[in-house]
């Protein structure tokens, strides 16, 4: 019966799924109550740095699990610890540690009014601390306003007063700067002269004091190159338009109107590039014909001649590569028509029996020539095929009572 195997696949389908389910929640509890017994080990003890690493560790702990609710519990009783303790800090006047401290704490606890704009305080802190240093972006401002909301609450009377204003002023001040770049960013996104020039002079208007004074330099650096590329494009266009018949006349011009963009200027390193192949371009035009001469002299056999037309071409022109692989060409056809004889007639001595005549021959292919490897593989045949017959007759003549080698009277 098929429908009762079907059955039976999605019921056995279906127990493996919750089976791999309830293992997966057994583990993730398991973890988590693990992770808040570590947390409360720490928070048992009376030290401050143990509270904190509590704090930090219970609330990291897996929201799906039950041990959150416990977790819960446990952080606010750390919490209001850790606030009671940056309190008695705020009472000695160390307001900056105490400050730093709260930013453990979650914002949500529920304090006297001291405590919360403690709390509040530590918390704005914690945001300005995370403001992108060379780049505004929206999740700045938005921090720099909660940052703000939150402490502009606190009181006259109140010991984190004094130093909140003083905190709210370079805020307020900060925000309106990036207010002002994150405006000129978008204006200067439209890509044209105008706006770029807007939001450079909004970029120049954020004072050398101020906060965002490297944000501003940044972008007013990259929006005045932006606006250089727009005015100095033009000339480049020009250029590469004039060049285009590629003739010596036409070349020069594109040379010269690439050459009005200034050192330092935008596109002044794409320009020398061009600048440079359009010069190879002019020496190809004046060197081919020399090119081609020696070409044709080498085709009708005089070499000699080629190679000195050849070599008028100097090592910086374009063509010089060329010129050089084609005198290396000629030179080795030279060398091997006057060295062929010599290799071909040392083999014929060696062929007849003269070794020694063919090494001394062959040993005339100086190094550096064209049949050098030829010749030099030759003669170490050659040596190894005497040495042997040496050898051959050395032993022949060992039972002579004369032990001294008889001079041969063979060529070998």
């Amino acid at each position: 019966d098929l429908s009762w195997g079907v059955k039976t696949f999605h019921t056995d389908y279906w127990v493996n799924q919750r089976f791999n389910h309830w293992q997966q929640q057994i583990a993730r509890e398991q973890a988590a109550w693990k992770q808040l017994q570590d947390a409360q080990s720490l928070g048992a003890s009376d030290r401050l740095n143990d509270w904190l690493e509590a704090l930090q560790l219970a609330q990291t702990n897996d929201l799906r699990a039950r041990a959150w609710t416990t977790a819960q519990t446990d952080i606010n009783r750390w919490s209001q610890k850790v606030m009671a303790y940056a309190l008695q800090l705020v009472e000695l006047g160390n307001l900056n540690q105490a400050i730093a401290i709260v930013q453990a704490v979650p914002p949500d606890l529920n304090l006297a009014s001291e405590g919360q704009d403690l709390l509040r305080y530590g918390q704005a802190q914690k945001r300005v601390a995370d403001l992108s240093v060379w780049e505004p972006k929206r999740t700045d401002v938005f921090n720099l306003m909660e940052a703000i909301a939150a402490v502009e609450p606190i009181q006259p009377d109140s010991a984190l007063y004094a130093q909140a204003q003083s905190d709210l002023t370079q805020w307020r001040s900060r925000l309106q700067d990036l207010l002002r770049l994150q405006a000129a960013t978008w204006v200067a996104a439209l890509g044209q002269p105008a706006a770029y020039e807007f939001a450079s002079q909004q970029a120049a208007r954020v004072e050398a004091n101020r906060p965002a004074r490297g944000q501003a330099q940044t972008l007013l650096a990259h929006w005045r190159q932006q606006q250089e590329r727009i005015e100095v494009r033009p000339h480049l266009r020009q250029a590469h338009q004039l060049a285009q018949p590629y003739t010596l006349e036409a070349l020069q011009q594109a040379i010269a109107e690439a050459s009005q963009i200034e050192p330092g200027r935008a596109l002044r390193i794409e320009a020398q590039s061009w600048i440079a192949e359009w010069q190879a371009n002019i020496q190809i035009i004046e060197d081919q014909p020399i090119l081609n001469q020696a070409n044709q002299l080498a085709r009708d056999g005089q070499l000699a001649e080629a190679i000195q037309i050849a070599q008028q071409i100097s090592g910086d022109r374009a063509l010089y590569e060329k010129a050089q692989a084609g005198i290396s060409d000629w030179t080795a056809q030279i060398q091997i028509a006057e060295d062929s004889p010599i290799l071909a007639e040392a083999k014929d001595l060696a062929y007849q029996g003269s070794l020694t005549r063919a090494i001394n021959l062959a040993s005339q292919i100086g190094a550096g020539r064209a049949l050098y490897p030829e010749a030099q593989q030759a003669i170490a045949l050659w040596t190894a095929e005497r040495a042997y017959i040496w050898s051959i007759r050395e032993e022949a003549s060992a039972p002579a009572e004369d032990t001294a080698a008889p001079e041969s009277t063979s060529e070998n």
